[in-house]
């Protein structure tokens, strides 16, 4: 009996700890605080905003290519093409185009032109007429300076160098340019030694004391026709070629000026003084240059140009 009693006693402590457990559950659900209307429907969701596209951003511009429209480039490059599709089709527009286009090419002559002349006003530096004068009193009083200084400077040149004569026995230029060749000895007192290509003499008894070339020296020289003359120095330090052909007085002494000048027999300055024009260039000095900087600074390229030039003349 007793048995029976406690066994009892346990099913109901076990019942009572079940219900408790289960009640301890129900309440801790989460659809026990909604009571009765645990059935309830669900919250409605926010709707979701919708996208919106990517802005598209716009490429950067390209830079512009080619020369500026109407430069002088810009017209280099297209006017013929104008005057070209005119010529195919001469339609009032292509015709028009084409002489309108030529209007621009003749205003920016003309604006260059009055500038020019403006600055050979304001700049008498450059003046060309300084190096060869136009007007007949000043190119009178220049020539006559120039004679005696080339007279002098010529026979400057004489003192070290004479002349080489290769010549043909029946060669009819070689007769016309005997004569020549004996006053350049008599004007200036070249040293002339006549060299006779055909070993003979020549037919008018000219430069009796010729040399027969028999060693061929007009070939090792490149002597391809007579007349031909060289300048050479007097140890032989220096052959130059003069003329090959029949040539004037005037422009042997020029080439021996110039052949002499690059032997350094004579100065620069000797140079300029027997010559006719004083060649800015001449006298003007190219060193340490920027390259970068005189492409695109006019006025670093005059500077360093104008103080050369001072200096070359003296300022």
């Amino acid at each position: 009996m007793k048995s029976n009693y406690l066994g009892l006693s346990m099913i109901c402590a076990l019942a009572f700890a079940a219900t408790a457990t289960a009640d301890a559950n129900f309440v801790n659900d989460k659809s026990a605080a909604q009571g009765w209307h645990f059935y309830g429907e669900p919250e409605p969701e926010e709707p979701k905003k919708p996208e919106l596209p990517p802005i598209p951003i716009a490429p950067p511009s390209a830079a512009k290519s080619g020369p500026e429209p109407m430069s002088t480039k810009w017209i280099r490059a297209h006017f013929m093409e104008f005057v070209g599709e005119a010529i195919n089709d001469p339609s009032p527009e292509n015709i028009q185009r084409a002489r309108y286009m030529q209007r621009v090419i003749m205003d920016k002559a003309t604006a260059f032109r009055e500038a020019w002349m403006q600055d050979v006003i304001n700049n008498p530096l450059l003046d060309e007429t300084q190096a060869r004068p136009t007007s007949s009193f000043a190119l009178n009083a220049k020539n006559e300076a120039k004679n005696r200084a080339e007279q002098e400077v010529v026979q400057e040149v004489a003192k070290q160098a004479g002349l080489w004569f290769f010549f043909e026995s029946t060669c009819d230029y070689c007769k016309r340019q005997a004569p020549i060749v004996q006053r350049l000895m008599s004007k200036y007192g070249f040293n002339v030694n006549a060299i006779s290509i055909d070993l003979a003499p020549m037919e008018n008894g000219m430069f009796p004391e010729y040399q027969p070339d028999t060693k061929q020296k007009y070939k090792e020289l490149g002597v391809q026709r007579v007349p031909a003359l060289f300048l050479v120095g007097n140890s032989g330090e220096f052959v130059a070629p003069i003329s090959q052909g029949i040539v004037t007085e005037s422009e042997i002494v020029r080439l021996v000026l110039i052949q002499a000048k690059t032997a350094n027999v004579i100065s620069e300055e000797q140079f300029n003084d027997a010559s006719a024009v004083e060649s800015l260039q001449q006298i003007t000095r190219f060193e340490d240059i920027d390259e970068e900087r005189a492409l695109t600074d006019a006025n670093y390229l005059v500077e360093i140009l104008e103080s050369n030039l001072k200096a070359q003349q003296g300022y």
